[in-house]
């Protein structure tokens, strides 16, 4: 089995670095629709606290705010929003973790290793519980050698389901060519696997990085990656770790890529929202971790100490 990084210590780790404490904090307003996170880990909605086992990460919140699904160490738990909800065992075999809902919220996508690599399955989703997995593709694998926090999210093996319900976008699949490390998307009509964009492990004549944790527009047009990459054709050395932004099924590559928020910004959350620019981030503020609002003007709001969120209407 190849081996990769467990996404629970990789939030774990990242939970350290950025010193996240066990009670969140809010610094502004909510925004339109429900906000998850983690902090101290555990999953928030809201500035309200859904668990408290400390062990949790990467919350998406099902399409109608009814549920929340995370992973919890190399498993899927399912937890209700309403007050007093218990969490419950959604996925535990094959090391599974990360997660996305369908739009409609009645199918959920999810990773799991097995014996020939990383696998995506799609389970039907009703009533709590999971029937029905099915096989899709291939993802990874996932770039190693970067240091810091881009050392963290490089391995992160995040999935992002279209709004218009017709692409998961992922890290890995078939990269093109000499290349070692890809962002793909699996078309669910024609069960194919479109190539959006590759990086090299190898040095040379070739961009060398990473980028992954994919975000959807609310009009499935434009495609959110958290990034770190560097350039020899054009000298550049390594580069800050930001969020990039280019035209789903446009052109993706380096010089079509448009930077949002600041340098050191990662996970982005458009807004679910239609013809809205606004949207959220995890940044770094007074050397803590902040879901952060950032608006078309490049202002921001510090929303709730945090990481890792996820934002649905």
């Amino acid at each position: 089995m190849r081996t990769v990084a467990r996404a629970g210590a990789v939030i774990a780790a990242l939970a350290l670095s950025t010193a996240v404490p066990a009670t969140a904090a809010s610094a502004a307003g909510p925004v339109i629709g429900h906000v998850a996170y983690v902090s101290g880990g555990n999953v928030w909605l809201d500035g309200r606290q859904l668990t408290h086992d400390g062990n949790d990460n990467w919350p998406r919140v099902r399409p109608g705010g009814d549920a929340v699904v995370y992973s919890h160490g190399t498993e899927l738990w399912l937890v209700g929003t309403a007050a007093g909800a218990t969490p419950h065992l959604l996925v535990e075999t094959g090391g599974v973790d990360r997660a996305a809902w369908s739009p409609d919220g009645t199918r959920l996508a999810y990773i799991a290793d097995r014996d020939l690599g990383t696998a995506i399955f799609i389970a039907d989703y009703a009533a709590g519980a999971l029937s029905h997995a099915t096989f899709t593709t291939w993802g990874g694998p996932f770039p190693t050698g970067h240091t810091g926090w881009a050392a963290l999210l490089e391995q992160s093996r995040a999935l992002a389901w279209s709004p218009d319900g017709r692409y998961i976008a992922f890290a890995g699949g078939e990269c093109l060519g000499m290349y070692d490390y890809c962002v793909s998307a699996y078309n669910l009509t024609t069960g194919g696997t479109l190539d959006i964009l590759n990086f090299s492990g190898s040095g040379g004549e070739l961009h060398e990085g990473f980028a992954n944790i994919p975000a959807f527009s609310a009009d499935s047009a434009t495609l959110y990656l958290s990034t770190q990459f560097d350039d020899p054709i054009h000298g550049t050395d390594v580069g800050p770790l930001h969020v990039a932004t280019c035209p789903f099924l446009g052109n993706c590559y380096f010089d079509h890529q448009v930077q949002v928020g600041v340098d050191g910004d990662t996970v982005a959350s458009p807004s679910p929202l239609t013809g809205t620019a606004t949207l959220l981030v995890t940044a770094g503020h007074s050397g803590q971790a902040w879901v952060t609002r950032v608006r078309a003007d490049g202002s921001r709001s510090y929303l709730y100490q945090g990481y890792a969120q996820d934002w649905v209407a």
